[in-house]
């Protein structure tokens, strides 16, 4: 008997790339999923490894205020999609990070949607090259 009920289920990460989306080594051009909530997040890597973070935008992990950090400009700015993945006749929680290229479009494209609907509101994401770099399109499915 699997008495670990809160370890089955797990949210997948989803990578962004020119192909499309990567989700547990499957590639999608497009996916279909729900936005159940949206968090800024800061990170601060040197190299490949993370310095600093805060998973609000306002506080690092060190306890000191992003406002202040003299690092602050050298932040990654991100926003958090927590998803339910609505692809293949299966719902998969999931996480996708966009980048500041991509926050006009998630902006514009909610912007008609209400905060209470967003929850159930199909929304189809798509990938689109501008020039050297990638972009994540939203588009409500009505």
């Amino acid at each position: 008997m699997n008495l670990d009920f809160f370890d089955d289920i797990k949210p997948v990460y989803i990578a962004v790339n020119s192909n499309g989306f990567t989700v547990s080594e499957k590639i999608y051009t497009e996916l279909k999923c729900f936005i159940k909530d949206i968090t800024p997040v800061r990170k601060l890597f040197k190299g490949r490894k993370i310095e600093c973070y805060s998973n609000n935008a306002k506080k690092g992990r060190n306890g000191e205020y992003c406002a202040l950090c003299k690092k602050r400009t050298q932040c990654k700015q991100r926003i958090r999609l927590m998803l339910l993945l609505n692809n293949e006749h299966e719902e998969t929680p999931a996480i996708l990070e966009i980048n500041t290229n991509s926050h006009d479009n998630l902006r514009k494209s909610l912007e008609h949607i209400d905060d209470n609907d967003l929850p159930t509101q199909l929304i189809m994401l798509n990938v689109e090259k501008h020039g050297k770099y990638i972009q994540v399109q939203f588009n409500p499915v009505f």
